[in-house]
């Protein structure tokens, strides 16, 4: 904060003391002398964070963008959207993406959508972790790409948000979205399995059904089974046939995932 604000905001805290004792004031009056000294104290510490996002010590500057994003304040949004798009310090950005999670503001979606097609792996991983957070189907296309992100975790992490998205209940019922998902199934690690299957009954589109068919008869016995699982929630009658094939099956989950899905879908 520069002097000149300093003596006035000090100037004016002594004016209201000064008054506060001479005029022996009322319980209401000591109430607005309250407020008032709550409302200085607020602008004193807005402003010095806001000169500390400048700061040329990268930890000091992201001490204040932590703060800022503390406030949970939307005035500061575009404050931390130039911060991440122009600071050079990666912890400094990390933190502009929690601050901008923590304001839920919708005006910083552009900004995370680019951020997690960033270069840095952990400028993108917090980016589509914050997008999931903030529960905003614009975000679907650009998740949808991380999909294929050639690091496990990104996909991982875009997986949870899509997820995320559905279950706040935003429409996602985007083919390009739901086939994606469709594809991640067939991904070797279980939990993205898992995750990709409940992501699909979640947003709920029966056009994932003929691609998840066909992953019935993939060889990892983890994608026939998170495919009947998203099945049992998506399929109507007509695909019990290609569900009871698998009544059969070598491993004792699918089976049973089968069994189970054959009697929910039948329960309809």
């Amino acid at each position: 904060m520069d002097k000149s604000k300093r003596l006035t905001y000090t100037l004016y805290a002594i004016l209201i003391f000064s008054l506060y004792i001479l005029l022996k004031p009322s319980e209401k009056t000591e109430q607005k002398v309250e407020e008032i000294k709550k409302e200085i104290s607020g602008e004193i510490s807005l402003q010095f964070l806001k000169d500390r996002i400048n700061d040329s010590n990268p930890e000091e500057r992201a001490k204040a963008v932590n703060a800022l994003g503390r406030k949970r304040n939307p005035k500061y949004v575009s404050d931390l959207i130039k911060i991440l798009k122009e600071d050079d310090n990666q912890k400094v950005r990390l933190e502009a993406i929690k601050a901008l999670e923590r304001i839920k503001s919708k005006e910083a979606i552009p900004a995370l959508i680019s951020a997690a097609q960033d270069f840095d792996s952990r400028i993108k991983r917090k980016a589509i972790w914050a997008l999931g957070e903030i529960g905003d189907s614009r975000a679907a296309s650009s998740l949808t790409n991380s999909l294929n992100d050639i690091e496990t975790e990104i996909c991982r992490e875009a997986v949870f948000a899509l997820e995320k998205i559905a279950v706040y209940g935003k429409e996602l019922k985007d083919i390009w979205v739901v086939q994606s998902l469709v594809s991640v199934i067939r991904n070797p690690y279980s939990d993205i399995q898992k995750e990709a299957s409940w992501a699909l009954r979640e947003i709920g589109d029966k056009s994932a059904v003929p691609g998840l068919l066909q992953t019935l008869e993939d060889k990892n016995p983890s994608v026939r089974k998170y495919a009947v699982s998203a099945l049992a929630e998506l399929g109507e009658k007509d695909i019990i046939p290609a569900l009871e094939k698998l009544l059969n099956d070598e491993d004792e989950k699918v089976r049973k995932s089968a069994e189970k899905a054959i009697e929910s879908i039948k329960k309809r």
